[in-house]
């Protein structure tokens, strides 16, 4: 579940968790996170969606 490369751009230690918590916060909102090759496959692309929802009747009376 948690990996860490052995080459990277910056160092070589980490422990792999920082996508993991993501998934995580993202999940517990309703969310996704997806990860897919970058632009002409070098890297990786990130990407993170959260949910729109309508504001409440609340929300909507506060002003």
């Amino acid at each position: 579940m948690f990996v860490t490369g052995n080459e990277g751009d910056r160092s070589l230690h980490g422990s792999g968790l920082g996508l993991a918590i993501c998934r995580g916060m993202l999940g517990a909102h309703a969310g996704h996170i997806y990860a897919i090759p970058g632009p002409a496959g070098i890297g990786t692309t990130i990407t993170m969606m959260l949910p729109i929802s309508a504001p409440s009747e609340d929300a909507e009376n506060d002003d």
